[in-house]
């Protein structure tokens, strides 16, 4: 039961669960040339992940031959765009563009557009379309939803995803798979501000946009620092310092009490750190998680700690090598049972890196219902020692 619930997707679930987004607009919006939603804010950072769910329209702006937007270097369709406002809003201040995603004239290319601390803001836009840009090298199939992720990492927190070579980029992926990065080699850092506007199409105003939007919906845009390897590092420290603390006083109890009667309490504690710990995964909730990790810590020193002299008190002397061998193997076994689980799930669950909480949910819930079944094979235990030894002997 430990492997099946608090096993790798714990961590993977703890993992998401320390993504705290800024903004995190879970129905649907709707982009184009007559439908503009109203603009946000948010405040941006240095190192941060976007995502969102995009279905471009079948129909996209295309530019005449004779728009001027040529000479503007502007014939693209604007997604979405992030500015601080500064100068035109649009190009080339840093904070104009923290990023800016366009479809290019008339197709579903996405291009993303990312400033850096440091640029030349004198530049041209035709020389930030060319320095600070990548592009998919395919278009996104009309009217068929697409994930999208921007990811921004320096090096040393790039996970193997950025260019080696490089001190830090954005990275972008469709459906998972990375296409393209703006490099960030040359500035380092990029740029961060409170309080900027996150417009869904073109800029409004008081800003100038020269570009057309783009038709498409977008769904469940988040925007945030990314996940923290810090909170799932200090939440198993938490029980592994527990249980170091709880051993020894949990072995002098055994000793102590009478060990069934522990065990039989023990399994209301682990039915209390259960219901704890499913509310704290359903609602994402970090202090209802902690008290049941809390919980389940006592209840598992406890099994533990008992299991073994209660085994002990119910076999013989000849046969207790025998029957700690059989304990530790259906033990083993059963511990495989839950990575067994969580493979099939990865084999038929979604691509990898875009885990729905709802698939989270679907590997983490269910070991928990195994409860009463431990309550039932503790409770049907009987107690077996010198107590009852005597008491036969005495008949």
């Amino acid at each position: 039961m430990y492997t099946i619930c608090l096993g790798g997707a714990f961590d993977i679930y703890l993992y998401n669960l320390s993504e705290t987004p800024d903004i995190n607009i879970s129905g649907s919006l709707s982009i184009g040339p007559n439908e503009l939603p109203s603009h946000f804010r948010v405040n941006t950072y240095g190192i941060f992940e976007m995502s969102f769910w995009i279905k471009p329209s079948r129909e996209q702006y295309v530019y005449s031959e004779t728009s001027t937007c040529k000479d503007t270097f502007t014939c693209a369709n604007s997604v979405m765009h992030i500015t601080d406002g500064s100068g035109n809003g649009d190009c080339c201040k840093v904070g104009n563009r923290i990023p800016l995603l366009l479809f290019w004239n008339g197709t579903t290319n996405l291009s993303v557009y990312m400033d850096a601390d440091g640029q030349n803001e004198s530049m041209t836009r035709r020389t930030n379309n060319k320095k600070q840009r990548c592009t998919t090298p395919f278009e996104l199939e009309r009217e068929q939803w697409h994930f999208v992720k921007l990811k921004v990492a320096d090096r040393h927190m790039a996970k193997g995803k950025m260019d080696q070579n490089s001190d830090g980029s954005l990275a972008l992926f469709i459906n998972s798979d990375k296409v393209c990065e703006v490099i960030g080699t040359r500035f380092k850092t990029l740029p961060s501000c409170a309080s900027a506007h996150l417009f869904f199409g073109t800029i409004q105003p008081p800003f100038e946009d020269l570009h057309m939007p783009a038709s498409a919906e977008i769904r469940q845009f988040k925007y945030g620092k990314p996940p923290s390897n810090l909170f799932v590092g200090t939440t198993n420290s938490i029980q592994g310092i527990l249980s170091i603390v709880l051993m020894y006083p949990i072995g002098q109890l055994g000793d102590c009490f009478n060990r069934y009667t522990m065990l039989k309490m023990n399994v209301f504690i682990g039915i209390l750190s259960a219901a704890l710990i499913t509310q704290g995964i359903l609602t994402s909730s970090v202090t209802w998680l902690l008290a049941g990790l809390v919980f389940f810590t006592c209840y598992q020193q406890c099994i533990s700690a008992i299991l073994n002299a209660v085994l002990a008190d119910n076999t013989t002397k000849d046969r207790r090598n025998t029957a700690g061998l059989n304990y530790k193997t259906l033990s083993a076994l059963a511990m495989s049972l839950g990575p067994g689980i969580q493979l099939m799930v990865v084999l038929v669950s979604p691509a990898q890196d875009s885990w729905s909480m709802g698939t989270l949910f679907a590997i983490l819930l269910p070991g928990w219902f195994l409860f009463p079944f431990v309550g039932l094979a503790i409770f049907a235990m009987k107690p077996v020692g010198e107590k009852n030894i005597k008491m036969s002997n005495n008949r």
